[in-house]
């Protein structure tokens, strides 16, 4: 036989890590059955990892990770359930952490929709931000990016500002266009056909123009790259 390999040396992250992200997919799965106070005892779980005996400096660090992002996801949570109190103390944690901007946006504008909530004051600043979001490469960005488009629509049609719905779902199709997110694409037509007839000629024509670029696609449609919740939390850890 052959020499025996420990399993933290078969492993691509520290053994800590799959301990947390076990607890991290549990409570997002939680989180969008709606089962709030459940995710929050998953939540409690990966926030404290320090039981894990004889910690190197890499165990320290995902420790520490894990702990950042319950913070974050725990503010997720309370917003989605209703708590809109805590809304200005999750703006200024976006602000201090880069990094949780475009989740943490999205999180504020699905808390809103499901809530029935104006919040058009963290609403205003909004438009100047999108082309910087639009502008990001990389897949987990891309895919935040258009998740929030899509929550900003909702949120639009709410507040009956139809024409900026409009221009949402037309940014939202023409990226899911050009990322082969297929199944968002679908999903979006449906919503745009319910605001159509606010649609000025100059969006319907955008519109009519996005779903000639998809019939002349060289790909099937039904092949799509479809990145769930779970899968772009871990591009965060």
């Amino acid at each position: 036989m052959g020499d025996v390999v420990p399993l933290n040396q078969m492993l691509k992250h520290p053994l800590i890590f799959y301990f947390g992200y076990g607890y991290l997919a549990k409570s997002i799965v939680l989180q969008k059955q709606g089962l709030f106070d459940r995710a929050r005892e998953y939540i409690a779980q990966y926030a404290d990892l320090g039981w894990y005996e004889h910690a190197t400096d890499e165990d320290i660090q995902e420790i520490e990770r894990f702990k950042g992002l319950a913070v974050a996801n725990g503010y997720a949570v309370d917003l989605l359930s209703g708590n809109k109190e805590i809304l200005k103390e999750y703006n200024e944690f976006l602000q201090e952490n880069d990094e949780e901007t475009l989740p943490g946006l999205i999180t504020i504008f699905e808390a809103a929709n499901i809530n029935e909530w104006n919040i058009d004051e963290y609403y205003s600043y909004i438009p100047d931000r999108l082309e910087t979001f639009s502008s990001f490469e990389d897949l987990g960005n891309r895919v935040y990016y258009v998740k929030l488009l899509h929550q900003l629509a909702i949120y639009n049609i709410n507040q009956q500002r139809y024409g900026v719905a409009i221009n949402d779902i037309l940014n939202y199709l023409q990226t899911a266009v050009i990322m082969d997110l297929y199944r968002e694409f679908i999903t979006t037509i449906a919503m745009f056909e319910t605001v159509r007839p606010f649609a000025t000629t100059k969006q319907l024509t955008k519109y009519q123009n996005i779903l000639q670029g998809v019939y002349s696609h060289e790909k099937n449609i039904s092949s799509y790259i479809y990145a769930d919740d779970i899968c772009s939390f871990q591009s965060r850890c």
